[in-house]
């Protein structure tokens, strides 16, 4: 059953302008799931806050705009979630530098895979240090010529392709894994 007077209350503050009510109008409407007209009214509340400059709502008007399969949500999907970056959400941030690392969305861009992932670790998103530490490491290799390395011998190119094995199964994040290393993920654990 719902709590029609904290609804209508965080509604009226909402439709008065405040933004802040109006993401709290959208988290207590989305717990009614089974109602369609409820489902309908979180989203309302949910753009408005977004528009309202919330950043969480920016980044979760994101993230139901991205769902469409128009190319043009997308496009104010990815928007949305720059705004949410930029008004300081640090999840957004992490989410934007993995996009511009990964090419996913827009167009690739170290530098700014780097910027975003950085604002977000210093924030404390741990993940996004994670990435932006994985992100330097393999800047760092391509940098040396490792990629590109004539190795001495066959024992020391099988010394470098375990290392890197090692390194990519216990500790390198990866992007099916939501960023995680496959060691810190429980399902692969034993």
């Amino acid at each position: 059953m719902r709590n029609s007077e904290q609804i209508r209350s965080l509604t009226k503050a909402a439709d008065n302008g405040c933004a802040e009510s109006a993401f709290e109008a959208f988290k207590e409407l989305r717990k009614y799931k089974d109602s369609v007209d409820a489902i309908r009214e979180s989203i309302f509340y949910l753009r408005k806050s977004a528009y309202g400059g919330h950043a969480e709502a920016q980044f979760y008007y994101s993230e139901y705009l991205k769902r469409s399969q128009s190319a043009k949500l997308m496009e104010q999907s990815i928007e949305w979630l720059k705004k949410a970056a930029d008004s300081g959400y640090p999840k957004a941030m992490y989410y934007l530098g993995c996009f511009y690392k990964d090419g996913f969305r827009v167009r690739k861009n170290r530098k700014s895979a780097i910027k975003w992932l950085t604002l977000a670790s210093a924030y404390g998103h741990v993940m996004a240090k994670n990435v932006l530490d994985a992100l330097r490491e393999e800047g760092d290799r391509s940098s040396a010529g490792t990629l590109h390395h004539r190795f001495d011998s066959l024992a020391n190119a099988w010394h470098e392709v375990e290392q890197w094995s090692r390194f990519s199964n216990n500790e390198r994040p990866h992007q099916s894994l939501g960023y995680a290393a496959p060691s810190a993920h429980p399902a692969l654990t034993l």
